[in-house]
């Protein structure tokens, strides 16, 4: 289990992402008086993560552009938004298993010689993002853009209390905000997908052997696990859940690479139907209590694996395919 402090900095991280992603083009790039823009804001965010997570920490640089041109103090600039969103991506991705790592013991020492310690850095990092946020949605509201996202987000069931000792307290899942979790995520999943032709979803994304269609079966997948347990009532699941994530995720390719378009579409409406159905005839009693489904871990709730592999899993793969698809365009 990740330590308390880490689960707040991915939370900060999620509002930052369902804050600010959907600013794309100029828009991101427009400042007004001195203010940042939005794409300076991300690619900022993102070299603080390589200079504390990668450089300070583990002694790498991924991105050398980042501290070129996003560092604290450099010139304002305007970079380019879907740049900016995929090095962050880059960035985040190659910290997080470090940040695996972190206990309270190792967030007490120094991040590196003469320096304060992990956990201190931990704060600043995570009060960053909520500090540019709040600028970037000032920045939307002078971009007269509507129906902007409210805040704080689903704390409760993404980033609740817990002491150091891992035990949470205050997280019961609310059943209707978890249902409209589920939905109104995968809505914005959809409508980014209807926006790629048939020949488009079959060609691999960039830097990827993935296509938008492998992307489909993949999530899809996901889903059909979590139908069969919401119809056995009972922890139940592939073999594939007992490899390492990247060779689950080759063999879930593997598996799906060359069933036709048609078939990977109309597998993902009926799975998903399916799946959305059986939510719904849930309490918010199985949601919470442990013993609800069979076989479950001590203490372990059904709703970790709920949340995980819907609109969690949806979240990961909409800011992929946006950075992708959109910079493309």
């Amino acid at each position: 289990m990740t330590h308390p402090l880490v689960d707040q900095l991915r939370f900060a991280r999620s509002e930052f992402v369902r804050g600010l992603a959907d600013v794309r083009g100029s828009e991101a790039q427009r400042r007004f008086g001195k203010m940042n823009c939005i794409s300076w804001i991300v690619g900022h965010l993102a070299w603080q993560e390589q200079r504390y997570w990668l450089y300070r920490a583990q002694g790498q640089v991924l991105i050398p552009k980042l501290n070129e041109f996003l560092a604290y103090g450099k010139p304002a600039c305007t970079p380019d938004a879907e740049e900016m969103w995929s090095s962050w991506r880059q960035v985040t991705q190659a910290a997080d298993p470090w940040l695996d790592t972190l206990t309270t013991e190792s967030l007490q020492a120094p991040l590196t010689e003469g320096f304060s310690s992990v956990g201190t850095f931990m704060l600043r990092n995570t009060y960053h993002y909520w500090y540019h946020l709040g600028e970037g949605m000032a920045i939307r509201q002078l971009l007269e853009q509507a129906n902007l996202p409210e805040y704080v987000g689903d704390i409760d069931s993404l980033a609740p209390y817990r002491p150091d000792s891992g035990e949470s307290t205050v997280d019961r899942v609310d059943k209707q905000q978890f249902i409209r979790n589920v939905r109104e995520t995968r809505e914005k999943l959809d409508a980014l997908i209807a926006q790629v032709d048939e020949d488009r979803m079959l060609q691999p994304l960039d830097g990827s052997k993935w296509s938008v269609k492998d992307i489909i079966a993949h999530i899809t997948w996901h889903e059909r696990e979590v139908l069969a347990v919401l119809k056995a009532r009972k922890l139940v699941g592939s073999d594939l859940w007992n490899l390492p994530l990247d060779e689950r995720n080759q063999a879930i390719y593997e598996q799906y690479k060359d069933l036709p378009l048609g078939n990977v579409l109309s597998d993902a409406r009926d799975v998903y139907q399916q799946m959305i159905g059986e939510l719904e005839k849930l309490t918010e009693e199985d949601l919470n209590e442990p013993d609800r489904f069979a076989d479950m871990p001590p203490g372990w709730r059904i709703s970790n694996l709920f949340r995980e592999n819907t609109y969690q899993h949806y979240a990961d793969h909409l800011l992929e395919l946006s950075v992708v698809l959109k910079g493309n365009s």
